[in-house]
């Protein structure tokens, strides 16, 4: 099909596409021609490999409107006859201008809590992503103050944060003792009393075994459980499991400290709440994802790492948790497209 200079695309440029080498030119040369002033263009060398398809995909976001972008252009398709649109240059440079406001890695500015600093993730440091990611925390889990069962029918307390495991009541009494010794001792959790007075180790396991015996959530568990914990100590421990989760992460893939911040936020809070698919587990899915995060590798592709996320999560949970896989989603793209920028 020709385009407005009488070129032609043969066939599909992208992911997955037939990729011959002048239908890549013609696509690059279009691109750069439409791409917003302050991003890097585009060499013109008939290869498809992540910037291609990574300028591809923003165009189709941001231009083209598409809910999913699939890095590909086709001929005579929606991508395709926008390429041929000169008015898609003001288009993508007022939707680029109305990106939010992301740091480019790394920002090292220290976070006003006390947390582990062994990990390396500019998450962690950077004060411009943990103002977007602190509050999505507090709207997807709430600062509850007190034990409560999660719909699960586990303890968790704070923001999220599970106290409580699968398992039959003895492993789960075990566990829970831990739990709350780790809380008090560890993350240094201060329970209170209804008198004011700080709680024993006694007193808050036989509160956490009263809120599970419970059996209820949130709303409900406000009047079987007798501590509280200030808001501010829900904060903490929030801030404190997301260097807990970050550890987790890097060291099993010490390359995630290189990650741009927005991807490290997507990666974390998928393991706060991972509707059974742990983003560090051993499925096949999430291993090829890895492998494509590995930065120090030819095959390092953030674009096609956050096609494999996005089908990881796709469907998982209720409609509610799936607006929540949605910001992953757009993050771990924004984070993807900074680095091959």
């Amino acid at each position: 099909m020709s385009n407005s200079n009488g070129t032609m695309l043969t066939g599909s440029v992208g992911r997955e596409g037939n990729n011959r080498k002048e239908d890549v030119e013609t696509v690059q040369s279009l691109l750069n021609s439409l791409m917003p002033i302050n991003r890097l263009k585009l060499a013109i060398d008939g290869r498809n490999g992540p910037k291609t398809m990574g300028a591809i995909s923003d165009f189709q976001t941001k231009v083209c409107k598409f809910r999913k972008a699939d890095s590909r252009v086709d001929p005579g398709g929606r991508t395709w006859l926008a390429l041929k649109n000169d008015a898609s240059a003001a288009l993508w440079a007022q939707a680029s201008s109305m990106a939010p406001d992301m740091p480019s890695r790394p920002v090292q500015e220290s976070v006003p809590i006390d947390v582990p600093r062994s990990t390396g993730l500019d998450l962690i440091n950077d004060r411009s992503a943990m103002a977007v990611f602190f509050p999505h925390l507090k709207q997807r889990e709430g600062i509850i103050t007190h034990f409560y069962c999660d719909n699960k029918d586990l303890v968790t307390i704070g923001i999220g944060s599970l106290v409580d495991m699968d398992g039959t009541l003895s492993q789960r009494d075990n566990f829970g003792r831990s739990q709350c010794r780790e809380l008090l001792n560890t993350w240094r959790v201060q329970f209170l009393e209804s008198d004011g007075s700080i709680a024993s180790e006694e007193s808050v396991f036989s509160d956490w075994k009263r809120v599970r015996d419970g059996k209820v959530g949130a709303r409900a568990s406000a009047n079987i459980a007798r501590l509280r914990i200030s808001k501010s100590s829900a904060e903490a421990l929030a801030r404190k499991q997301i260097a807990y989760f970050a550890n987790g992460m890097c060291r099993k893939y010490p390359y995630a400290r290189q990650l741009h911040t927005w991807i490290q936020m997507a990666l974390i809070d998928t393991r706060w709440n991972p509707a059974k698919r742990n983003p560090w587990g051993t499925t096949s899915l999430v291993n090829k994802m890895w492998k494509l995060l590995d930065i120090g590798k030819p095959t390092f592709d953030p674009i096609g790492a956050h096609a494999l996320f996005v089908e990881g999560w796709k469907g998982r949970g209720t409609p509610a948790y799936q607006v929540r896989v949605a910001w992953r989603n757009e993050r771990f793209l924004e984070g993807a497209m900074r680095m091959i920028a």
